[in-house]
């Protein structure tokens, strides 16, 4: 059956570009001479090894003829494999007139490694990787998470160098896997100590807090989320806290240690079976610097103004935050590995 490759996690371009800065060096082509005159325009010489990319004067003669009888033309050309032997069409003497060389094409050779790489990251970690999906994984730019697209260049780039220095691409290769100590980034992985995008995890049970939208003058904001025993309790959600009244007409106001607050509120809205944050379950709550009611059993505690130490926590309506919460069992993080079983006949 022939293999099919699912879609790569890299590009073949920047991506392996950055992690070996001179990979064109490794377009490695090989000089052949000995051309011997067949007839007229028609050269061939022999004992070349497989050539499947054809350079004339370092520019690639396109694809191969069909068969040797088919090379009649200037720069058509034909490898015969069982013969080991090449056939070239030259106007002018191959031999002082011209300088052939035969290689791989460079973008498909960087295309199958790339491929190659990707299939073995996918039959290594066995377990699903995803691609990001609207605003899910944006801690990473671009297709796949960073250290997917990470150890998919570096096994790429290994794979390219390897016939040319081998101990490079090991130490190379050994960011990524090391079958020996279990420490390249894809061993920790698959062992559960590094999580994939999409895998629960410590920190997004304790909530992941991200800024929405801000007022540029803000200083204050949300510094701590404690979950109550089993909290949270809900499989996921994205909670939208915002400051409903500054108290000071939208012109902003500080929260200040030492004296009572009743005028900056906050509102926090959850999900129900229409959409995300749009049931509201707290409703315009004075904030007091203490942890304070959030939903599925979680509190907030938002920031203080401390004249000691010089900070300041300014708030203004529509300051707005989202905390995700997801209260499915962790699958990777700190903490969280797993153990491959292995047979032994002893």
């Amino acid at each position: 059956m022939a293999s099919t490759y699912y879609e790569a996690f890299c590009n073949v371009t920047s991506d392996l570009q950055v992690i070996e800065p001179n990979l064109n060096s490794y377009n490695v082509r090989r000089a052949l001479e000995g051309f011997i005159q067949s007839s007229g325009i028609i050269y061939k010489v022999g004992g070349t090894g497989n050539v499947s990319v054809l350079y004339r004067d370092g520019q690639e003669l396109g694809s191969a003829q069909s068969s040797s009888g088919a090379v009649d033309s200037d720069s058509e050309w034909y490898y015969d494999e069982d013969a080991d032997l090449l056939h070239v069409a030259s106007a002018l003497d191959p031999a002082t007139e011209h300088f052939y060389e035969a290689g791989l094409d460079w973008k498909t050779t960087k295309q199958q490694a790339v491929d190659r790489s990707s299939s073995f990251i996918r039959e290594f970690v066995n377990k699903p990787i995803r691609r990001l999906s609207g605003d899910e994984g944006t801690e990473s730019t671009g297709t796949y998470q960073d250290i997917i697209v990470k150890c998919a260049s570096h096994l790429a780039v290994a794979t390219i160098i390897k016939p040319y220095d081998f101990e490079k691409a090991m130490r190379i290769e050994g960011v990524v896997y090391n079958e020996e100590t279990n420490t390249g980034l894809l061993n920790l992985i698959k062992a559960g100590e590094i999580p994939l995008w999409d895998e629960t995890t410590d920190r997004q049970r304790s909530g992941v807090v991200k800024r929405i939208a801000y007022n540029s003058s803000s200083t204050g904001g949300i510094v701590d989320v404690m979950m109550g025993k089993n909290a949270p309790y809900v499989d996921w959600d994205r909670v939208k806290i915002i400051i409903s009244n500054d108290g000071n007409s939208g012109s902003g106001a500080s929260l200040n240690s030492g004296s009572e607050n009743t005028a900056i509120k906050y509102s926090v809205y959850v999900k129900n079976d229409n959409g995300l944050k749009v049931e509201q379950v707290v409703t315009d709550e004075p904030i007091n610097g203490s942890y304070q009611s959030l939903a599925y059993g979680a509190y907030i505690r938002f920031s203080v103004s401390s004249a000691s130490s010089g900070t300041a926590s300014k708030y203004y309506t529509n300051d707005e935050w989202e905390i995700e919460l997801d209260g499915q069992p962790i699958e990777s993080g700190s903490g969280v590995k797993t153990l491959q079983a292995v047979r032994c006949d002893y």
